[in-house]
């Protein structure tokens, strides 16, 4: 990744597929007073936001390594600029 943006732009995307195939776990909790009927509608995207809980930690993975990547690339210019003053 080349661009500043770029890898803001994949960090930003990462965080909203995160929280978008975890929404249906809040969304369960609001429906835990509702009766039986629509508790066993909303149980399938329940079991579907758990078991896109290893995809959700592989992408906020990502993202903190691009995240790093960008600490990385403001960071060694002034390491570089320190060293080459003799600091």
């Amino acid at each position: 990744m080349t661009s500043f943006l770029k890898v803001l732009a994949a960090i930003v995307l990462n965080c909203l597929l995160a929280v978008f195939l975890l929404m249906p776990i809040p969304l369960a909790g609001a429906f835990a007073l509702q009766t039986d009927e629509q508790k066993a509608l909303i149980r399938p995207f329940v079991f579907i936001a758990f078991s896109n809980l290893f995809d959700v930690v592989l992408s906020s993975l990502f993202a903190f390594l691009a995240l790093m990547l960008l600490v990385h690339r403001v960071v060694w210019p002034l390491l570089t600029t320190y060293q080459a003053l003799g600091f």
